[in-house]
């Protein structure tokens, strides 16, 4: 229940704040449970959110035994990207005044606008993938850890196999 919380919590926060990025779950409710969260949220969301953790696994009579959170250092992407980026509005620009100013046939100038075309869509995706990549640099990755106990079995651990065969023991 508290890792469901803990990742509505960071859907709730919604895509620019945390984006949730991995979960697992193992184990028997009826015995032990474990299970991770791996998300990737805005540094101040995260001390708050951190902090609703700690306070979440004690009043789950648990802790936090370790915590770990990362960046990504995405300088080179994002600096080859702009430069990518750069080069195909270049072209574009070209292609635009190729269009604009050159006299051919219609064959020609159908060719230079589907050329014009597939470039700007390669454009209008660079321009997104590097939003997206911008939107990494300012967010830190966290995973969580989660444990529960072992439920106690009344008489300890081979009790039920006691009472199973207690017909069939004789004193």
């Amino acid at each position: 229940g508290v890792m469901d919380g803990h990742a509505a919590a960071c859907r709730d926060a919604g895509l620019r704040v945390c984006q949730l990025v991995a979960s697992r779950r193992d184990g028997d409710p009826q015995d032990t449970l474990s299970g991770s969260l791996s998300l990737r949220a805005e540094p101040q969301w995260l001390q708050r959110f951190m902090k609703s953790v700690q306070s979440d696994a004690i009043g789950a009579a648990g802790r936090v035994t370790s915590q770990s959170t990362t960046t990504e250092d995405l300088t080179r992407v994002i600096v080859d990207t702009e430069a990518t980026l750069r080069a195909k509005r270049a072209l574009r620009d070209r292609l635009q005044h190729l269009l604009a100013t050159r006299p051919g046939s219609l064959a020609d100038l159908l060719g230079v606008e589907r050329e014009l075309s597939r470039v700007q869509a390669e454009i209008d995706s660079t321009e997104s993938t590097l939003t997206a990549v911008r939107t990494r640099v300012a967010m830190s990755a966290l995973t969580i850890e989660y444990g529960s106990s072992a439920r106690v079995v009344a008489g300890g651990t081979f009790e039920p196999w006691r009472l199973a065969f207690a017909d069939f023991i004789v004193a």
